[in-house]
Protein backbone atom coordinates (compact mmCIF):
# COMPACT_ATOMS: atom_id res chain seq x y z
CA UNK A 1 0.00 0.00 0.00
CA UNK A 2 1.18 3.44 -0.80
CA UNK A 3 1.08 6.58 1.41
CA UNK A 4 1.23 10.34 0.71
CA UNK A 5 5.24 10.21 0.29
CA UNK A 6 5.35 7.22 -1.78
CA UNK A 7 2.99 8.63 -4.10
CA UNK A 8 4.67 12.03 -3.94
CA UNK A 9 8.26 10.29 -4.54
CA UNK A 10 6.45 8.93 -7.98
CA UNK A 11 5.20 11.98 -9.22
CA UNK A 12 8.37 13.98 -8.52
CA UNK A 13 9.80 11.91 -11.46
CA UNK A 14 6.76 13.16 -13.76
CA UNK A 15 7.80 16.62 -15.15
CA UNK A 16 5.23 18.23 -17.91
CA UNK A 17 6.91 22.46 -18.69
CA UNK A 18 6.88 24.54 -15.80
CA UNK A 19 3.56 22.80 -13.84
CA UNK A 20 3.84 21.08 -10.38
CA UNK A 21 2.04 18.21 -10.02
CA UNK A 22 0.94 17.99 -6.23
CA UNK A 23 0.08 14.96 -4.38
CA UNK A 24 -2.72 15.64 -1.56
CA UNK A 25 -5.39 14.01 0.65
CA UNK A 26 -8.41 14.93 1.61
CA UNK A 27 -10.38 12.93 4.48
CA UNK A 28 -9.04 9.21 3.32
CA UNK A 29 -8.39 9.61 -0.43
CA UNK A 30 -5.55 11.00 -1.89
CA UNK A 31 -5.58 12.96 -5.06
CA UNK A 32 -3.19 14.47 -7.48
CA UNK A 33 -3.44 18.64 -9.23
CA UNK A 34 -1.78 19.81 -11.77
CA UNK A 35 -1.34 23.49 -11.03
CA UNK A 36 0.51 26.06 -13.42
CA UNK A 37 0.91 29.98 -13.59
CA UNK A 38 -1.07 31.45 -16.86
CA UNK A 39 -3.47 34.29 -17.18
CA UNK A 40 -7.09 34.35 -16.01
CA UNK A 41 -9.53 33.62 -19.09
CA UNK A 42 -11.64 36.78 -17.86
CA UNK A 43 -9.57 38.67 -15.96
CA UNK A 44 -6.11 38.20 -17.78
CA UNK A 45 -4.23 37.99 -14.69
CA UNK A 46 -0.95 35.76 -14.32
CA UNK A 47 -1.81 33.27 -11.57
CA UNK A 48 -2.42 29.77 -10.08
CA UNK A 49 -4.62 27.51 -12.07
CA UNK A 50 -5.55 24.89 -10.23
CA UNK A 51 -6.57 21.92 -12.08
CA UNK A 52 -9.42 19.03 -11.13
CA UNK A 53 -8.24 16.82 -8.46
CA UNK A 54 -7.79 12.33 -9.80
CA UNK A 55 -8.44 10.60 -7.36
CA UNK A 56 -5.19 8.40 -6.27
CA UNK A 57 -5.55 4.33 -4.76
CA UNK A 58 -2.91 3.42 -2.17
CA UNK A 59 -3.32 -0.01 -3.89
CA UNK A 60 -1.74 1.82 -7.33
CA UNK A 61 1.34 0.41 -9.16
CA UNK A 62 3.75 2.80 -9.89
CA UNK A 63 2.36 2.45 -13.85
CA UNK A 64 -1.14 3.85 -12.48
CA UNK A 65 0.15 6.68 -10.63
CA UNK A 66 2.40 8.40 -13.26
CA UNK A 67 -0.85 7.26 -16.15
CA UNK A 68 -2.92 9.56 -13.78
CA UNK A 69 -0.41 12.24 -14.42
CA UNK A 70 -0.52 11.67 -18.14
CA UNK A 71 -4.31 11.60 -18.06
CA UNK A 72 -4.17 14.95 -15.97
CA UNK A 73 -2.06 16.63 -17.91
CA UNK A 74 -3.97 15.92 -20.83
CA UNK A 75 -7.22 17.26 -19.26
CA UNK A 76 -5.47 19.83 -18.07
CA UNK A 77 -4.51 21.37 -22.09
CA UNK A 78 -8.20 20.12 -23.38
CA UNK A 79 -9.67 22.57 -21.04
CA UNK A 80 -6.82 25.32 -21.66
CA UNK A 81 -7.76 24.84 -25.44
CA UNK A 82 -11.24 24.76 -24.94
CA UNK A 83 -10.90 27.89 -23.18
CA UNK A 84 -9.05 29.71 -25.75
CA UNK A 85 -10.90 27.98 -28.98
CA UNK A 86 -13.22 30.75 -30.34
CA UNK A 87 -15.59 30.19 -33.57
CA UNK A 88 -17.07 34.02 -34.43
CA UNK A 89 -15.32 35.29 -31.58
CA UNK A 90 -17.67 33.57 -29.21
CA UNK A 91 -16.08 30.53 -26.92
CA UNK A 92 -18.05 27.80 -27.88
CA UNK A 93 -16.51 25.10 -26.32
CA UNK A 94 -15.99 26.82 -22.97
CA UNK A 95 -15.93 24.26 -19.87
CA UNK A 96 -17.61 26.95 -17.94
CA UNK A 97 -20.23 27.49 -19.98
CA UNK A 98 -23.40 26.44 -17.53
CA UNK A 99 -25.12 22.78 -18.25
CA UNK A 100 -28.38 23.81 -18.07
CA UNK A 101 -27.74 26.30 -20.51
CA UNK A 102 -26.28 23.23 -22.90
CA UNK A 103 -29.60 21.48 -21.84
CA UNK A 104 -31.86 24.20 -23.21
CA UNK A 105 -29.99 24.04 -26.81
CA UNK A 106 -29.89 20.17 -26.53
CA UNK A 107 -33.90 20.45 -26.11
CA UNK A 108 -34.38 22.68 -28.67
CA UNK A 109 -33.09 20.21 -31.20
CA UNK A 110 -30.14 22.94 -32.07
CA UNK A 111 -28.44 19.93 -34.43
CA UNK A 112 -26.01 20.90 -37.38
CA UNK A 113 -25.41 17.32 -39.25
CA UNK A 114 -24.76 17.12 -42.93
CA UNK A 115 -27.63 16.52 -45.36
CA UNK A 116 -28.10 12.86 -46.80
CA UNK A 117 -26.96 12.45 -50.12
Amino acid sequence: MLNKKELSEIVKNVSYKDWTLKVGKKDDTFYLQCIFNAPDNYTKIIEPQFCRKWQLSEFMCVSEVVRTAYKAVLAAEEHEVQEHFKYKGQLIFCPHVDVEALVEIAEAKRIDVREEI
